[in-house]
């Protein structure tokens, strides 16, 4: 990307250029963290000229849903607030990965107990991979707990729930590590920083349950749906000790931002054979076609950011 090209932003459903896009300074959401929000990626396919994003409709049920439990008034609708994100896209004009962020927050100047004066904003950047995922990341468990649906609902994806995910991740790599697995409240595994976590032992794949502390992760959906429809391996979804993961297969992440993260350490000790095993491999070349147009089964999950109008 040129740096000197002008970028745009969404405020409030108007697009403007980067340097109107403007925050309150007094609102609920800068004084308090009172905003949820969806990241999405954008995938460029060069041989049809387009950006695809990736599953708009679950992502945007899930927005909306998050605003109603905290109690953040939506006045939109999930076609609107889609509509309003591809023309952002649309204006930056890009040809290359992407990320959008698409936020609601309470705006105006009052204090955390607000349910009124609603906004939305949608940020759009270049993206590439998050980590290398050809040789494969170590991990090492967090002292920090995972949060808990009794205090900060992980199921809400707000902005101040990520704290969590920050202390976690830069304890880790204090350690030396790339990122950091959480337990729950009762010891059992978590999910990691910004993603959900999969475990191959004994020719069975596990990951948590929905109740095991973790956001109800799109991506998570859709690695489940390849094991189960496309792949034909066992997956189940159970409780996982700390100690489970030292004797695993292979084990791997799975996030919008992270994509299928290989993790071939973890507390120091390697993982299988120390490299990314069958079964990730697997997943990773389904999602990186699915995710770029080339799997027509699963045409439906990919918005078109140009749609032949370039």
């Amino acid at each position: 990307m040129s740096d000197d090209k002008e970028r745009f932003y969404g405020i409030d459903g108007r697009i403007v250029p980067a340097a109107e896009a403007t925050f309150p300074i007094h609102s609920p959401a800068a004084k308090y963290g009172l905003s949820v929000f969806e990241g999405f990626r954008g995938y460029w396919n060069e041989e049809r000229g387009e950006i695809f994003v990736f599953r708009t409709v679950e992502h945007y049920r899930r927005l909306l849903e998050s605003a109603r439990m905290i109690w953040i008034p939506a006045q939109w609708s999930a076609d609107e607030l889609l509509a309003h994100m591809l023309a952002v896209a649309r204006k930056n004009d890009w040809r290359f990965d992407i990320q959008l962020r698409h936020g609601i927050y309470l705006g105006g100047d009052a204090e955390f107990g607000s349910v009124t004066n609603s906004s939305h904003f949608v940020i759009v950047n270049p993206r590439g991979r998050a980590f290398d995922t050809s040789k494969g990341i170590a991990a090492g468990i967090s002292t920090w707990g995972r949060i808990h649906d009794t205090d900060l609902p992980p199921r809400i994806k707000a902005g101040a729930n990520y704290l969590n995910s920050r202390l976690g991740l830069l304890e880790a790599r204090r350690h030396g590590y790339d990122t950091a697995i959480f337990l729950g409240r009762d010891g059992k595994v978590s999910e990691a920083p910004t993603a959900c976590l999969f475990m191959v032992r004994h020719g069975r794949i596990v990951t948590p349950p929905a109740t095991a502390s973790i956001l109800e992760s799109i991506t998570r959906q859709t690695v489940m749906t390849f094991l189960r429809d496309d792949l034909q391996e066992p997956l189940i979804e159970a409780p996982i000790d700390r100690t489970e993961l030292y004797v695993a297969d292979e084990v791997f992440l799975a996030g919008t931002a992270a994509e299928i993260i290989p993790v071939v350490k973890i507390d120091g000790l390697t993982i299988g054979a120390g490299e990314p095993g069958p079964i990730t491999r697997r997943v990773q070349k389904l999602y990186e076609d699915t995710v770029r147009g080339r799997v027509p089964k699963y045409a439906h999950w990919l918005t078109p950011v140009y749609g032949g109008a370039r």
